[in-house]
């Protein structure tokens, strides 16, 4: 009996250390981190690749060898100089599960004229000019456990003769502007969307308070994807300026010595491929127009709003006392705009910048046509431009 008990024992160790040694290979697997990997430099790398004509281009390569049968991404980077380090790498945005690349060509020739610098047709070289080209190759997040590292770069191939057209789209002003600082707690859900000036599409305006010393900046969306600027003297110059001395902070915010209400210009300026902007600090004016001040169709210091230097006000615009009005064109409404004596841009007639408010939210002409016409009754008229609100009592 106890004879069979060891013949028994012996059995299942030996079952035990099959178990064991015939684990999941995966769990034993070995990740190799590769040096690199070999981009083919095609047949007819000499020839002329003429991207106009060309619809694509096919790269191949090896796979780099990880250890084990990955699924790799591959995507196709570019350079004008053969400089991996500058900023003039641009990198398509395909991305290839397979050794063989299919490069779009379009696509391709967007990315050499970035590099390249051009602003026009004219900036475009007459002749073919050489290309280099690499692959970055990497194991999708999912493949891979965070501890890897499995970017790697292949060779560099060059294309000796490649024929680059013009094919960047016309630049455009934004279409919109946005300001945001302390003043909104750099909250981009909170900080306020500028005004468009009708008739002026490089143009936009906002009025705000801002404290002394404390930071603001612009951007053309409202997030922090790049478009946002703050006081950078390579793109920014002011041009008029009520608020003291305007400087950069730390963070290269636009900082003011003197605070208060002020009137907001952003003026963008389309220099090449990049913009430039202009910056307006002006004073807060705000003016009755027409038949509300008897029928006043000029600025005048007597129908301009009185301003309480105050963020918190509840009301921190109030207008003299205003003529009652029905609300038609014929016998008369209430019409409301800033009126600055000059911007960056020149003077801009004032109903470029009217406004008025429909059940006491303010609504602004901006880049729409005329506004219908709104009544009033006799009253001081009261203006809150951070809650947008408005009301005559």
């Amino acid at each position: 009996m106890k004879k069979l008990n060891y013949i028994i024992l012996g059995l299942l160790s030996l079952l035990s250390a099959n178990v064991s040694c015939d684990s999941p290979k995966e769990d034993n697997a070995i990740y190799n981190e590769p040096t690199s990997f070999v981009l083919n430099t095609p047949a007819y790398a000499d020839a002329v690749y003429d991207l106009k004509n060309t619809s694509s281009l096919v790269l191949t390569c090896s796979q780099p060898d990880y250890g084990f049968a990955a699924a790799v991404d591959y995507t196709v980077q570019i350079s004008v100089d053969g400089d991996w380090e500058s900023d003039k790498v641009q990198t398509l945005s395909e991305v290839s599960n397979s050794a063989v690349i299919t490069v779009d060509a379009n696509e391709l020739d967007v990315l050499i004229c970035q590099a390249l610098g051009v602003a026009s047709e004219e900036d475009m070289p007459a002749e073919p000019i050489k290309l280099y080209v690499r692959v970055k190759a990497e194991i999708p997040p999912v493949e891979k456990g965070s501890e890897l590292n499995s970017v790697i770069y292949s060779n560099t191939i060059t294309l000796n003769r490649v024929m680059p057209y013009y094919a960047l789209p016309d630049m455009e002003f934004p279409t919109s502007m946005y300001m945001i600082g302390n003043f909104c707690g750099w909250d981009w859900s909170t900080a306020p969307k500028m005004i468009a000036v009708n008739g002026h599409p490089e143009l936009f305006w906002v009025i705000r308070y801002v404290k002394a010393g404390e930071g603001f900046k612009f951007s053309s969306t409202p997030d922090w994807s790049g478009n946002q600027f703050g006081y950078d003297t390579s793109i920014v110059s002011i041009a008029h300026n009520v608020a003291g001395e305007v400087s950069a902070d730390g963070d290269g915010n636009f900082v003011v010595t003197k605070g208060g209400w002020y009137i907001f210009g952003v003026a963008t300026e389309i220099v090449g491929r990049s913009y430039k902007y202009t910056i307006d600090i002006l004073p807060p004016d705000v003016y009755v127009y027409g038949n509300a001040n008897g029928g006043t169709w000029d600025k005048s210091e007597d129908w301009k709003f009185e301003v309480i230097d105050d963020p918190d006000a509840e009301w921190p615009f109030v207008s003299p006392t205003v003529l009652a009005t029905p609300g038609n064109n014929d016998d008369g409404c209430l019409r409301l705009c800033i009126c600055p004596d000059e911007w960056s841009v020149g003077s801009v007639d004032w109903w470029r910048t009217e406004f008025i408010f429909f059940d006491g939210n303010i609504s602004y002409r901006a880049d729409g046509g005329d506004q219908d016409r709104v009544g009033n009754p006799a009253g001081k008229v009261y203006l809150n431009f951070v809650t947008g609100k408005g009301k005559v009592e």
